[in-house]
């Protein structure tokens, strides 16, 4: 049998599992598509948005290219995010990265990929505003993973910029925007699932200093999904994620002074 002939019998197979457990499925599907999210991830075969949130189809609308860029002049991921903001009404859009990316590491590299040169110029493009800072990082799984983290905050920042979100905010909807730099299990070795909190304080975007970003926090206790860089409401304030849940405004205010956090 050949492999592409193995996954049509497996559709098959996973088709007649799901009528058997429930008749009405595929019926409910074809007469309903209401997902909360946009998923925009990575291309890498090794993060299907559905199986790593154990969700079913129908629950998030996806988005995937190489390294979960968010770019200005993609018709592709524009369509895909003003048919999810203005027709499906998401409430939330998560950018999500992954450690040990080969986007991430092929950008680090001084070779000619060809084609795809153009397309990993958007992260060549965030080392060069955060080039010290990764400089200093000896090690290169180590600054790759902080690249990661970065490309996550710059991509979320392009996402804030783009009409589509402005407009769904102007006119006092959501999307709430996340980054979340990495995803379970390691394609990082270095940071386990129980790793404690990380309470590092990414800095403003310079174009964007109104949507001040906020500091990363562990959720692995919540969902198999390491940790939120940061999120941003519709009202432009941040959402921070405390461990418990999600603080905004006031509350945020009040409580980040004792944990140790600071705005900027």
């Amino acid at each position: 049998m050949k492999s592409y002939e193995k996954l049509l019998l497996e559709n098959k197979a996973w088709a007649a599992e799901q009528i058997g457990r429930d008749a009405d499925y595929f019926s409910r599907l074809v007469n309903l598509q209401t997902p909360e999210f946009l998923w925009i991830g990575c291309s890498d075969s090794r993060v299907p948005a559905n199986e790593i949130t154990n969700t079913a189809p129908g629950e998030i609308f996806v988005h995937r290219n190489i390294a979960n860029l968010v770019v200005n002049n993609d018709l592709n991921m524009l369509s895909v995010l003003q048919y999810a903001v203005q027709v499906l009404k998401v409430q939330h859009i998560i950018v999500c990265g992954h450690y040990g990316c080969g986007g991430v590491n092929a950008a680090m590299a001084n070779k000619d990929l060809g084609l795809i040169n153009t397309w990993l110029r958007n992260i060549k493009d965030t080392y060069s505003l955060y080039q010290s800072e990764l400089d200093a990082i000896k090690d290169t799984v180590q600054r790759a993973d902080r690249l990661t983290e970065l490309s996550v905050q710059e991509q979320v920042m392009n996402l804030a910029k783009t009409s589509i979100v402005q407009h769904a905010w102007n006119e006092g909807e959501r999307p709430i925007l996340h980054g979340w730099p990495s995803i379970w299990p390691r394609l990082w070795p270095k940071h386990g699932a129980n790793s404690p909190p990380r309470h590092d304080r990414p800095p403003a975007h310079p174009d964007c200093a109104g949507l001040a970003a906020g500091p990363v926090a562990d959720i692995a206790a919540i969902m198999p999904l390491r940790a939120v860089l940061f999120g941003i409401c519709h009202s432009g304030g941040p959402q921070i994620w405390c461990g418990e849940g999600w603080m905004d405004g006031d509350e945020t205010a009040n409580a980040l002074p004792s944990m140790g956090w600071a705005w900027l």
